[in-house]
């Protein structure tokens, strides 16, 4: 087992693109209230989905809760393996992503050219 001891000061930044706000995540709400550290702006929750671009800061300790179905990103790409297509065949594919940030754009390219339908 890890320990990982914080000491105190007045501000601390944890910003990831990751950062699950569940009650695993409670403890740090409580240092930082008990040793007057103000945690950044830049501090948000990115999971799970109701939490999403919250502040850390501005949760309250009845949020972070670990009752609810596990809420991982899912990015999933069917068919997942090369494939053999003949020409006049065809081959339906299939993307399915369960987050995005707004700034990512999806595209599909075929021989360099990006397809539109």
């Amino acid at each position: 087992m890890m320990v990982l001891t914080l000491l105190p000061y007045p501000l601390r930044h944890f910003s990831t693109e990751s950062l699950f706000c569940d009650c695993q995540l409670e403890w740090l709400l409580l240092w930082a209230r008990a040793n007057g550290v103000r945690l950044g702006n830049d501090t948000l929750c990115v999971h799970p989905t109701h939490l999403h671009g919250l502040e850390v800061h501005n949760l309250r300790e009845t949020q972070l809760r670990c009752d609810e179905p596990l809420e991982l990103p899912l990015f999933q790409l069917i068919p997942s393996q090369r494939q053999v297509v003949f020409r006049g065949d065809r081959l339906p594919l299939q993307c399915t992503v369960s987050y995005l940030d707004p700034s990512v754009t999806l595209l599909w390219h075929h021989n360099g050219h990006v397809v539109h339908s």
